[in-house]
């Protein structure tokens, strides 16, 4: 029989007469090994603990039938189906490939049923859907099995009592799991004709979870048990940036007497988020990946390889290659990149054996090899011994122990709690909705807001300490803490108080006319543009044999402005070529035959979207870098685009991390294409109705501030994914022409460039940053 377990508390599920009075022998099955050593120790001897895999694994081997049966894992199913794709189609593209694979291996965790395939193109991308068909065919001819395949194969084992695993006593609780797949769901129930079968599941979720979540899918029969009152308030407390290292110590120091736990709202924590807390004599264990930065260099070594040939190379080359490589990596001793080499060469070995289709390789067959030996890598983990202080991650929030003092941690970039569902297209998810349930990560992240609100409530001398920013933009921790007491902390040094850093703020004038990026940096902080363009200290190195970014950037815009000259009949690729030729010779640039190959594969990709991107609008005429000068300051636009009499101006960046956040640029605390929009006003008489920043590298975080529909209307929306308009751009535009006028003028008659940084990013790269008190009280 099967039963959902409802609970209220998660020790609750320990007191359940399943295992209180012992009815029968209990084995718990969890879904990773630290639940399942935790579970053991809760059980205290009434029940054994395992992971699911080694449940299924254990199953499969005792099942008649089975015993023999070889299934593959991921890295061995991409093998087979990229050769079956080499094979099925000429277009060699790997993204598409991919995307195939995993809508693939996605739909068989809702349905072994092949039937369905046959109108499967009214739901994703026909050639996706011809690819699925084929994979689907490949794996039920070749008799190929994969995880999926295994829970349907035990599950026909069970429900035709052809198995004799289940006639045991033995009953099974599956506890600890945030989502369940169809397939998975199929096999307990299969169980559950047999045996007993428990899931319990926290009561509150439960009744605020949705009808296609796997727990109100998998149906049974409903216990929930008893409530019981618990203390309401819980103690949060918020500290601003600085001074969270300051609170720890203190932390440390309040629980000299015992071992203190610091609970990271983060499912996984990284070794290197455990460092960043600075304090000493902790336990955790984590992930540490040893081959990171190795393995990223041999597969552009690689790619660079290939590259240099004009489609492919011969495999067997290739693997000469390997081989030597290995050869000079031991006279170095970089053994990990000897073994980052030789998982390489067992990946490839097997890969030339498969098919005469791969006694080639092609930039196709690189990116997929390299995600093989990515997968087949070792995984390592990293576990500092038992001291005076533990560290869990949300994961093992379950292990926290309530007799020690609990500090729970939640900071800006922990991602843990932190919802992004899939961008699955809504047909697709009106077919899985109807073959199985749907995994919502929203789900999992309720199910560990519960355990943290109960850790809370049930923890004796537990507290949650909170980066103030989060409570501003991050609407999971603002809900959270709603109507809880709140203690506002912050930590200052007293040797910081009475010595601070000070000098005189020097005098000069400000140089007309600014140019716009002068401007800015004025606005940010007078002493940061003293420094920079008034004394012109630039403590940075420049490699003279290295090309800049910012000369990469330039490089770009020249580019596409080439491309989209109205005399123009090259290639994009020829103008690429021929550009970068040109600015070598110019410069006399000699570079590493990697470093050139990385800066061409760039130029192309980031070209190639800014094309994308720049015709998603269907612009009727375009001006690139023209120049605008007044008697206060001047300036040059990367792009403007006309489109009957209105004009959009248009700014490239290579990175989202370059694009001001739309409150910046609504406070105007980023002026650049505000000012622009201003200028190209008077150009021509021009009707600006927008402007807009086009990421080069990624064009879904390109940022558009747009006033006229009619420009959104005619955009692409499969290459221009995200639009922002705003209805009041004439007030904004006057506000800033108002805002910008009374800048100018307190400029004009500035003499003393004070420290007066408009926000604390203003001083990342300033020059100063080490040393000055960014503004800071002096008294």
């Amino acid at each position: 029989m099967l039963n959902v377990i409802l609970y209220h508390k998660s020790s609750d599920v320990f007191e359940f007469s399943y295992l209180r009075d012992k009815l029968a022998p209990m084995t718990i099955v969890a879904p990773n090994p630290n639940l399942a050593d935790h579970y053991r120790v809760q059980a205290k001897g009434k029940a054994d603990a395992l992971t699911i895999a080694k449940f299924v694994k254990d199953f499969l081997q005792k099942s008649e039938g089975l015993e023999e049966i070889s299934f593959k894992r991921k890295s061995e199913l991409l093998m087979v189906l990229g050769t079956i794709w080499k094979s099925a189609t000429k277009q060699l593209n790997y993204e598409l490939f991919m995307n195939s694979f995993n809508t693939f291996t996605e739909m068989r965790s809702f349905t072994m049923e092949a039937h369905f395939l046959q109108e499967l193109d009214q739901f994703v991308d026909p050639e996706i859907a011809r690819a699925i068909q084929y994979f689907w065919m490949v794996l039920e001819n070749q008799n190929i099995h994969d995880e999926h395949s295994s829970y349907n194969l035990l599950t026909d084992q069970i429900r035709h009592q052809v198995t004799n695993v289940l006639d045991c006593i033995e009953n099974y609780i599956f506890h600890g799991f945030s989502h369940l797949s169809a397939n998975q769901i199929d096999f307990l129930k299969a169980m559950a004709i047999k045996k007993d079968v428990y899931i319990p599941f926290p009561a509150k979720v439960y009744h605020e979870s949705k009808e296609s979540d796997w727990i109100k899918w998998i149906g049974g029969e409903i216990v929930e048990l008893e409530e019981v009152a618990q203390e309401d308030q819980i103690n949060v407390q918020l500290f601003e940036k600085g001074s969270l290292k300051n609170l720890l110590n203190q932390y440390e120091e309040k629980s000299a007497e015992s071992v203190f736990q610091i609970l990271l709202a983060q499912k996984n924590p990284t070794i290197k988020q455990v460092l960043q807390l600075s304090i000493g004599n902790v336990t955790f264990k984590g992930q540490i990946d040893l081959f990171d930065d190795q393995f990223s260099q041999v597969k552009e070594q690689f790619l660079n390889l290939i590259m240099q040939e004009s489609k492919s190379i011969k495999t067997q080359s290739v693997i000469d290659w390997f081989n030597k490589s290995v050869e000079e990596e031991i006279e170095t001793q970089n053994f990990r990149k000897i073994k980052i080499i030789q998982e390489y060469l067992k990946v490839i070995l097997s890969w030339h054996e498969m098919s005469e289709l791969n006694d080639s390789i092609s930039v196709f067959d690189v990116k997929l090899l390299s995600d093989i030996t990515e997968l087949n890598l070792p995984r390592n983990s990293m576990f500092m011994p038992v001291q005076k202080g533990k560290v869990f991650g949300l994961e093992s929030i379950e292990s926290v122990e309530n007799d020690k003092p609990l500090l729970i941690l939640a900071r800006s970039g922990y991602t843990g709690l932190s919802v992004s569902e899939s961008s699955q297209q809504e047909d697709l998810w009106e077919l899985y909705k109807a073959l199985g349930p749907i995994r919502r990560q929203s789900l999992e992240v309720e199910i560990y807001a519960h355990a943290l609100k109960q850790l809370l409530k049930e923890h004796h001398h537990s507290q949650l300490l909170i980066d103030h920013e989060l409570i501003e933009h991050d609407l999971f921790w603002a809900g959270f803490i709603e109507g809880e007491k709140i203690e506002k902390i912050s930590y200052e040094s007293p040797a910081k108080r009475e010595k601070p850093i000070y000098y005189e703020a020097p005098e000069a004038k400000v140089i007309f006319p600014l140019s716009v990026s002068n401007l800015q940096t004025l606005i940010d902080c007078p002493l940061k543009y003293y420094v920079e363009k008034i004394e012109k200290i630039k403590p940075y190195l420049v490699m003279k044999e290295e090309i800049q970014t910012n000369e990469i950037g330039s490089l770009e815009h020249k580019i596409l402005e080439l491309f989209f000259k109205p005399e123009n009949t090259q290639s994009l690729e020829s103008i690429i070529m021929a550009t970068w030729s040109q600015y070598k010779i110019k410069n006399k640039l000699k570079l590493r035959l990697n470093s050139e190959n990385r800066i061409l594969h760039e130029l192309t990709e980031f070209c190639k979207n800014g094309v994308e991107q720049i015709k998603a609008f269907e612009f009727e005429e375009l001006f690139f870098e023209k120049d605008f000068e007044s008697e206060l300051v001047k300036g040059q636009i990367d792009c403007i685009g006309r489109k009957g009499s209105k004009y959009l101006v248009l700014d490239f960046k290579r990175s989202k991390s370059s694009i001001p956040s739309k409150k910046d640029l609504m406070s105007f605390r980023k002026i650049q294409l505000w000012h622009y929009s201003c200028e190209i006003s008077k150009w021509k008489n021009g009707d600006v109705v927008g402007f807009g920043y086009i990421n080069l590298s990624e064009a879904e975080d390109s940022l558009f501030i747009v006033s006229d529909s009619e420009f959104p209307e005619s955009w692409d929306e499969s290459i221009i994914s995200k639009k922002k308009y705003k209805e009041f751009w004439t007030d904004l535009s006057q506000q800033y022409e108002e805002f910008i006028g009374n800048k100018l003028r307190e400029f004009k008659d500035l003499v003393q460039f004070k420290a007066h940084p408009l926000s604390k990013k203003a001083c990342t790269f300033c020059s100063l940053s080490s040393i000055c008190h960014k503004g800071m009280s002096h008294e």
